[in-house]
């Protein structure tokens, strides 16, 4: 996909204030402009058709959140929070946060991903 062929497709899906960017590193940012001033990143990658993959799957995620609000954890059946508790030492503000699991492709609670984390990390090492 060329520069000219992303930016039609980025004014096609978010309209006049869609836009594009390109980093040192060859990494393509697709958005918009906020109030004329910032620019909103909506998807990255390492090409343009990356980028607009990444909107896709920013958007599947953001449902899946949606979803796992105020559910039990598939791991320890607790229920995941949205919102940490600011009185909790800081260290364990989190645990109960529904965080994402790429190991296993889902939402589950701070902790378990933590040990998820963990467990690849050492398989990898």
């Amino acid at each position: 996909m060329t520069p000219k062929q992303a930016l039609a497709e980025v004014r096609r899906r978010f309209g006049p204030t869609g836009a594009l960017s390109t980093r040192r590193e060859g990494i393509k940012s697709v958005g918009h402009i906020d109030l004329g001033l910032f620019f909103s990143i909506e998807g990255e990658g390492p090409t343009w058709e990356a980028a607009f993959r990444d909107i896709d799957e920013r958007k599947i995620r953001r449902e899946l959140f949606d979803e796992a609000r105020d559910q039990p954890c598939p791991v320890c059946f607790r229920t995941m929070r949205t919102k940490y508790d600011p009185k909790l030492p800081k260290e364990k503000r989190y645990l109960r946060y529904p965080m994402w699991t790429a190991s296993h492709d889902r939402y589950e609670c701070g902790r378990c991903a933590a040990k998820a984390k963990a467990a690849v990390e050492e398989k990898t090492a």
